[in-house]
């Protein structure tokens, strides 16, 4: 088995914070579209859950 890298370990844990931060920040600055935009960047995260823990369990 090939060895993970630091880069490849967390690559993906950090563009889902990353999403959730712009998310966040989004929903308290602008309204509008922008809202929906942050609505859609917060559940992201919980997508990625749901799939992780009931579709491919």
């Amino acid at each position: 088995m090939k060895a993970k890298t630091l880069k490849r370990i967390f690559f993906w844990p950090s563009m889902l914070g990353v999403l959730t931060l712009v998310g966040l920040v989004g929903a308290l600055i602008k309204d509008g579209i922008f809202e929906y935009l942050a609505l859609s960047f917060l559940s992201v995260p919980l997508i990625v859950l749901f799939y992780f823990k009931v579709v491919k369990q």
